[in-house]
């Protein structure tokens, strides 16, 4: 039986939902905005209820369109991009806050913040205030705010867009550390918070499942655009004409995979295995796509391409000498090169 079953629609936030972690897998759940993320975070919480389904957990019913368990008689936690700190207690006291609420005594309750904060690197801001802690000084509090009370499940929406580039990566290491062997499912936008923290991935589009298993088997073969964009890799549609050629447009793209023939099929590409020619170049197998330039975006000392390939925009990741040498420029005919062995093709 999986820990958590959730099969449900919220017809208002077009969501529709068939969803089951089992224990100790940490998933998470990425989309476009408005595919339904937070929306399936607060589902699972109790903050919003279904008008169709359940949700399930350990078998026992939790939420349907009758009636739901409270959010607070939930054994879960929920960290989210503000900490919401109680500014009126310490940090110690808004660790203990929980344990107390369950019942604990004020001693045990302490010792058990106190444990906490020092797991995450706040002992010493135990007698603070929360208007003196840093954005990821609050967001580790909140950390262990959340696990002092032994949550069954640990649900984790956006936990750090808010925070400076150099907090983030020690923040995320003391998440990846503190949430091992717990079962987790985490709403993120940042690849890195993918493949650091998770263990399975599940793309919501429109509301509803589009992809879901092992981050490098989806983020290897895009289910939709929006995957490719996220994970920076080009996405090419096309129709088979054998199994391991795809044709997009008039251009026949070889690579690694197996297509079926006659059918719809993609083809991804990384940018930076991607070269651009001003002639067509010969030598070793490669595929060769003549390309028409859409724009150049210099990122320090490369660049990145964006050219047209039948119709369809592919980014190529250079040099910037490179694209100085070729005098690059939008509207100019090039060739796009790359080896097969880099396309990875999939229906």
């Amino acid at each position: 039986m999986p820990e958590l079953r959730v099969s449900a629609t919220v017809r208002e936030r077009g969501l529709c939902v068939d969803l089951v972690v089992d224990e100790g897998e940490r998933v998470a759940v990425i989309g476009p905005n408005g595919a339904g993320k937070s929306s399936l975070i607060q589902l699972i919480s109790g903050a919003l209820m279904p008008d169709r389904g359940v949700v399930e957990w350990r078998g026992r019913r939790l939420s349907s369109p009758r009636r739901g368990v409270p959010i607070h008689r939930r054994r879960f936690a929920y960290l989210e991009q503000r900490p919401l700190l109680f500014t009126h207690l310490t940090v110690l006291g808004n660790v203990a806050y929980g344990p107390r609420a369950r019942g604990e005594s004020r001693a045990d309750a302490e010792r058990r913040a106190m444990a906490e904060l020092e797991a995450v690197g706040m002992a010493d801001a135990a007698n603070w205030r929360p208007g003196r802690l840093s954005g990821g000084q609050a967001q580790r509090v909140a950390l262990a705010r959340a696990l002092a009370v032994d949550p069954e499940l640990m649900l984790v929406d956006e936990p750090f867009p808010a925070l400076d580039a150099a907090v983030a990566p020690e923040l995320r290491d003391v998440l990846r550390t503190r949430l091992a062997g717990r079962t987790v499912v985490m709403a993120t936008h940042d690849l890195l918070d993918v493949l650091s923290l998770a263990t399975r991935v599940v793309v919501l589009d429109g509301g509803s499942v589009a992809a879901d298993g092992d981050p490098g088997e989806v983020f290897a073969s895009p289910p939709n655009q929006f995957v490719a964009d996220f994970t920076g890799l080009n996405l090419l549609r096309g129709i088979a004409v054998d199994e391991g050629t795809l044709e997009v447009g008039q251009i026949r793209l070889t690579g690694m995979g197996e297509l079926t023939v006659g059918h719809a099929g993609r083809a991804a590409i990384p940018p930076e295995a991607i070269g651009i020619y001003l002639t067509a170049p010969q030598g070793s197998p490669r595929n060769v796509m003549p390309a028409r330039v859409v724009g150049v975006e210099s990122r320090g000392r490369r660049a990145v391409v964006a050219v047209d390939v039948a119709g369809q925009r592919l980014r190529a990741e250079i040099t910037t000498d490179a694209v100085a040498d070729l005098g690059l420029r939008p509207e100019q005919a090039v060739f796009a090169s790359v080896k097969a062995m880099q396309v990875r093709l999939f229906g």
